[in-house]
C-alpha cells in the first residue's frame, strides 16, 4: 500500500492550483472523463489498483477543494464542480459540471468490489453528459469500455492505445496515465 501511495504522489500532475494555469474547463472535463474511463479500464485489468485509487480518490469527505495529497482525479472533480474557485486560474465553462454524488457512490462500489454493469454504463453516461462530451471518438470509446468483457485482446488494445495517444498528444501525464501507460 505504501508502494501505491509512494508512486501516485510522485507522478501526480495535478497538485495545486498553479498547476491549472491556462487550463479550460473543456479540457479539463475531456482529461477527466480519459482518467474516469482508464479507471474502469484498470476494474477489470488490474482490480487491486483500481481499487486502491477509488480509495485514495476518496480520502477525503468531499470534493470541495484542490488538495496537496489527493489523487488527480480527486482535485480534476474539485476543479471542475467549483470552477468559480479557480475562475482566476481557467476559463470557466459553467454547462460542465461533475456528478459528485454519482462518483462518490461509484467510487464506494469499485472500492467494495460491486459491479453491476447496468449501474456502470449509467454512470459513464451521466459523467459524459455533465462533462460535455461530444467528441464521437471518446464516446465510442465508452461504449468499448462498457463492454469490455466482449472485446477481442485487439480491441482492447485499440481503446488503450487511442486513450494512451489522446492523454500524450494533451501532455497530460496525471497520475493514473502512469501505471495505466505500464
Amino acid at each position: 500500500m505504501l508502494d501505491f501511495i509512494q508512486e501516485l504522489t510522485e507522478s501526480r500532475m495535478y497538485k495545486g492550483s498553479d498547476t491549472l494555469r491556462g487550463k479550460t474547463a473543456k479540457e479539463l472535463a475531456r482529461v477527466t472523463y480519459l482518467m474516469i474511463l482508464i479507471l474502469e479500464i484498470l476494474r477489470k485489468e488490474d482490480n487491486k489498483f483500481a481499487q486502491d485509487y477509488a480509495q485514495q480518490t476518496l480520502a477525503y469527505d468531499d470534493f470541495d477543494h484542490m488538495r496537496t495529497n489527493a489523487t488527480d482525479l480527486h482535485n480534476l472533480i474539485s476543479v471542475l464542480t467549483h470552477q468559480d474557485k479557480y475562475a482566476n486560474r481557467i476559463k470557466e465553462d459553467k454547462t460542465i459540471s461533475m456528478p459528485s454524488l454519482q462518483t462518490k457512490r461509484h467510487l464506494r462500489d469499485m472500492i467494495r468490489g460491486v459491479y453491476v454493469k447496468q449501474m456502470v454504463l449509467q454512470y459513464l453516461l451521466t459523467v459524459e453528459r455533465f462533462l460535455k462530451i461530444d467528441d464521437s471518438l471518446l464516446k465510442q470509446m465508452r461504449r468499448q469500455v462498457g463492454e469490455w468483457h466482449v472485446l477481442s485482446d485487439r480491441e482492447k488494445r485499440e481503446v488503450q492505445r487511442k486513450i494512451k495517444s489522446i492523454l500524450s498528444s494533451m501532455n497530460q501525464w496525471n497520475d493514473i496515465y502512469t501505471h495505466f501507460k505500464k
